[in-house]
């Protein structure tokens, strides 16, 4: 796989008797930048910075790892890229600590290092293709100062935040500041700074209306007039996250300053994102509890991702033999999408070689013949251990047809449960088809030593029929 040519920056952790020297070698002749440390608070505090790209922990005794650093860790992974390695990453769900990891997240520590960075290649271009993307607006009647600002804060901010696409937006007029704001997307305004003494408006009354726009926005106040009256005022309406004195004197300062509030109000949303996921992961767990065959098990995760994802076609295909079997459609009845049996050659390698969610541009990279037409697609593979079971397939209506991040992490939750699903039933099944036969097989050995048990043992319902 080609290297990312990214300004990629990397937080390892190397706990106990864990090694990965090798792969941080690895990691700096890419030319990533790695910081690496042997301490796991340390570890999260630099996945919080909004500096790393990702965040890998090596640790060779999972079972001592603390719950509440862990915690924090897990939920930063639709923000970033977080890895564990592991001796035995087949023993995941016995480990408190790594609960609510998916499986594409946990490897051997013994992987060549080379296989550990193709992976980490691929996650590190979805981290780099979904990086956030955030508007930081000033407005002041001062021209000038407003030059110093966009002399400053593009530059320094930029060093701070490595991996954010930040918009910088000057205004000198605060009506169209909030025409403005109400053209930036929900979700995009992170920071707006605005002087207090204005031609048209003051500046806190500008950011009252600026926060009954976007609501979540942090809001700055300059003002060289530094009276308590005016920052009595802002601070009972409840619209200043903070109060700062014009002249700027010290500009690393001021740019430090919007740098916190530019972190708090990313953490924030990385935060509302782990929170709205867990809640669904909890209802799809719910209603896959509830079910007790392997085909409406898959219908349910089907019907969960579209709706997740706002996509119109998914589903679960499964191996049996040399074909992929659809077992689950949005759609079973169109005819431009998957059904029946899809011939493979190479599907269990396929599967055990991508493991992670896999954007697919093209149906010939698919493992089967007759594919659906409709690349791009992601293909989650589904796999217990080192048992390859089948995967599943999600279109994209997005115009890019890229996916989030927090899409795939969704599609490796709903994964690995219906991997789990597909194990546990298909055991089922197995065991009711040997009780089946079982009994078949005494029945007919009744028959051949007794003519009046023949025919009462006829007379007898097939079980499970």
């Amino acid at each position: 796989m080609a290297q990312l040519n990214k300004n990629i920056h990397v937080a390892v952790a190397a706990i106990g008797g864990a090694k990965c020297a090798d792969l941080v070698g690895a990691m700096r002749r890419a030319g990533w930048k790695v910081l690496v440390t042997d301490n796991i608070q340390e570890l999260v505090a630099q996945a919080e910075s909004g500096n790393h790209h990702a965040a890998i922990l090596a640790c060779d005794r999972p079972d001592d790892l603390p719950r509440a650093p862990m915690r924090e860790l897990l939920s930063m992974h639709a923000d970033i890229s977080v890895q564990f390695l592991t001796p035995q990453p087949d023993d995941l769900p016995r480990w408190p600590a790594l609960a609510g990891a998916t499986s594409d997240q946990v490897h051997s520590l013994s992987w060549p290092t080379e296989k550990i960075i193709d992976l980490l290649n691929a996650e590190l271009a979805s981290v780099v293709a979904c990086q956030p993307r955030y508007t930081i607006i000033c407005v002041d009647d001062d021209r000038e100062f407003l030059a110093s600002l966009e002399h400053v804060l593009p530059s320094r901010l930029a060093k701070m935040f490595p991996r954010f696409n930040l918009n910088f937006d000057y205004f000198s007029s605060s009506e169209e500041a909030l025409k403005a704001v109400e053209q930036i997307p929900p979700g995009r305004l992170a920071v707006a700074i605005c002087d207090q003494v204005m031609p048209d408006m003051t500046g806190l009354e500008l950011l009252i209306r600026v926060k009954a726009i976007r609501p979540g926005t942090q809001r700055v106040l300059l003002t060289g007039y530094a009276g308590l009256d005016s920052a009595i005022a802002a601070i009972n309406s409840q619209v200043l996250d903070k109060y700062l004195a014009k002249p700027v004197e010290q500009p690393v300062v001021f740019a430090n300053a919007v740098g916190h509030l530019l972190r708090t109000y990313h953490l924030r949303k990385a935060a509302e994102s782990h929170r709205e996921r867990v809640m669904s992961q909890f209802e799809f767990i719910r209603a896959m509890s509830a079910t007790f065959d392997m085909d409406t098990s898959f219908n349910t995760a089907v019907g969960f991702l579209c709706e997740q994802t706002g996509n119109r076609d998914a589903a679960v295909l499964l191996l049996e033999g040399d074909s992929f079997v659809v077992r689950a459609s949005s759609c079973p009845q169109s005819g431009d999408w998957l059904h029946g049996h899809l011939k493979t050659h190479n599907g269990p390698e396929w599967l055990l070689q991508h493991r992670r969610p896999t954007t697919v541009t093209s149906d010939a990279d698919l493992p089967f013949e007759g594919g659906p037409a409709k690349a791009p697609l992601l293909a989650v593979p589904l796999i217990r251990g080192e048992t390859p079971l089948g995967m599943i397939l999600v279109t994209n209506q997005r115009v890019d047809g890229s996916f989030t991040r927090s899409q795939q992490m969704m599609l490796s939750f709903v994964a690995d449960a219906a991997a789990l699903t597909a194990g546990a039933l298909h055991n089922r099944e197995q065991m009711e088809r040997h009780y089946v036969d079982t009994m078949g097989s005494r029945m007919e050995a009744v028959k051949a030593k007794d003519q009046y048990a023949r025919g009462h043992a006829d007379r007898i319902p097939a079980t499970g029929q």
